[in-house]
């Protein structure tokens, strides 16, 4: 979707930014000239910028994220804790692993509703600190004091603000849709797929049931964001 959204706009408008550690050695008004971002921002952009921008986002099924986030983790040996995680060896160690579990634990729903400063966190970190990703360690592993249902609710209203919300499984439809609508060219890309993946297929209903159990507001959230994705199929169909 990156390169789909991006081709859209002049290449001296798009910020090469896709991480905090990356953005914020921009000069602040550089970043201000920009009229696309992408990365891993999560919903803090808006306000680090002070100005309104339109979200585009996709919510993946919660098992099938964290399968794809643990191949990732994996073979990224840059990766904050891609040590920790060849150690621990296997998905099942990882999502019960205390220093992993954030990254697991409802993170779809910790990110959206996570409030912080980049700048402030990172303000006396060298740049190898920047370079390991360290200042994205702490952004991922914090983790909000809702209980379920108010990280949902969070979540799900946060998400109601977004200009679009599609459904990673359904990729091709939401890109169709979001191209319909939103007056951008729109091409279709194959969606980035793990070089070595493990199906949910592969994982125990055990552990099946021990990662549902400590992601019910990423799960409400996925079925939230796919009636929303039907609900904005059908309303603008209509319209056509």
């Amino acid at each position: 979707m990156t390169n789909s959204l991006k081709s859209n706009f002049p290449e001296d408008l798009v910020c090469p930014a896709w991480v905090w550690s990356q953005l914020i050695q921009i000069p602040k008004k550089e970043i201000n000239k920009y009229k696309y971002f992408s990365g891993h921002f999560y919903s803090a952009l808006p306000q680090i910028l002070q100005k309104k921008l339109n979200i585009v986002t996709f919510i993946r099924e919660p098992l099938a994220r964290a399968l794809s986030h643990y191949a990732h983790i994996a073979r990224a040996q840059d990766h904050y804790l891609h040590k920790t995680v060849i150690k621990l060896g296997s998905f099942e160690s990882f999502i019960v692993d205390p220093e992993c579990q954030p990254l697991i634990r409802n993170f779809q729903c910790q990110m959206l509703t996570s409030s912080f400063d980049p700048f402030q966190i990172a303000k006396n970190f060298s740049s190898n600190d920047l370079k390991s990703f360290r200042l994205e360690h702490m952004i991922e592993v914090m983790e909000s004091n809702y209980n379920d249902s108010d990280l949902l609710n969070q979540s799900t209203n946060i998400i109601n603000k977004f200009s679009f919300v599609g459904i990673t499984e359904r990729y091709n439809e939401s890109i169709q849709s979001l191209s319909k609508n939103s007056g951008f060219n729109l091409q279709y890309y194959e969606l980035n797929k793990s070089i070595k993946t493990i199906s949910s297929n592969d994982i125990s209903p055990s552990v099946k049931d021990f990662f549902y159990k400590i992601n019910k507001s990423d799960l409400e959230l996925y079925k939230f964001a796919k009636n929303k994705l039907d609900n904005f199929i059908q309303i603008n169909n209509a319209d056509a």
